[in-house]
């Protein structure tokens, strides 16, 4: 298993042992950040990854995570450090975009840029939710996937800081929200993506998942 937990909703995204060096290698190619999202800009032709959810989810460390570059995000112990939708660039594969955190510190004009980003929709190949583990959808969350529906943008909800959870509690939690995404989100991946940024757990089925929204195969 290359995970700590046993994750029995994510199926479609294990990963065979034959293909976790072209997941690893994939990843591994370098990113680097190549400025921020204004709305004039012209569209990049990669495909677009955008980070999305509350401040302190967890953005930052998840994206240093995937692309296993400790630095590459700055990380902030003030909510709301992210103002700016930043783009790395990972590779000639494709674009991360760091959306600004809603929630505490966070202001109207930036949820208005995230919607007006949305609805430009710039190549956005996937979009991943981040929803704290510790304390689940919050109402402003109902906000932002409400963008996102509207929009018509695919994506996947990813439950962050699942290391500071039982394994029992990440699969009633994924469980839960699995059946709240059969029944609400009609742009949403069927699958619920339970990861920690510390242990790396559950980061090689969430990058095989990336990889599959962007048309690269394993």
């Amino acid at each position: 298993c290359v995970c700590a937990w046993s994750f029995p909703f994510v199926r479609a995204f294990d990963v065979p042992t034959s293909k976790l060096k072209k997941v690893r290698d994939f990843f591994a190619a370098g990113c680097k950040y190549i400025g921020p999202w204004s709305p004039g800009q012209a569209d990049s032709y990669l495909p677009q990854v955008s980070v999305i959810g509350r401040t302190n989810v967890g953005k930052s460390s998840l994206l240093n995570a995937l692309v296993s570059q400790e630095d590459l995000v700055k990380t902030s112990r003030h909510p709301g450090h992210t103002r700016n939708l930043n783009r790395f660039q990972l590779g000639n594969a494709m674009i991360f975009v760091d959306v600004p955190g809603y929630g505490f510190g966070s202001k109207e004009k930036d949820m208005e840029h995230m919607g007006q980003f949305f609805r430009r929709k710039p190549n956005i190949a996937t979009a991943l939710f981040l929803i704290n583990s510790q304390h689940g959808p919050k109402e402003m969350d109902e906000y932002a996937l409400g963008l996102l529906e509207q929009a018509k943008i695919p994506y996947q909800i990813v439950l962050t800081k699942c290391d500071k959870m039982k394994e029992q509690e990440v699969n009633n939690l994924v469980r839960a929200m699995a059946k709240v995404v059969e029944e609400k989100y009609r742009f949403a991946h069927r699958d619920v993506f339970p990861v920690s940024s510390y242990s790396r757990a559950g980061l090689l089925q969430l990058q095989a998942s990336i990889m599959a929204a962007c048309q690269y195969p394993l």
